[in-house]
């Protein structure tokens, strides 16, 4: 997981999504990367990137072990 949050910013995606290191941008990030690497609903996505669970390091890595599935929601509405 983190080779292709790795190259999804050495592409950039990060600055096209938000230019600043919010949290928005940082589970938008999430979203995509677990899209890649295993696909799932934006409640088992969120259940990943949980502390407690702890699918990957993905949310560690990302800071977003707080983040949930309502979050992710209003992440995709960011997008529009």
């Amino acid at each position: 997981m983190t080779a292709t949050l790795s190259s999804l910013m050495k592409l950039g995606l990060h600055t096209l999504i938000d230019s600043s290191n919010s949290k928005i941008r940082r589970i938008i990030e999430a979203m995509i990367v677990a899209r890649i690497v295993k696909p799932a609903s934006k409640l088992a996505t969120a259940r990943r990137l949980d502390g407690e669970t702890f699918f990957s390091s993905l949310g560690e890595v990302l800071g977003l072990e707080g983040a949930d599935e309502d979050e992710l929601y209003l992440a995709m509405y960011f997008l529009l």
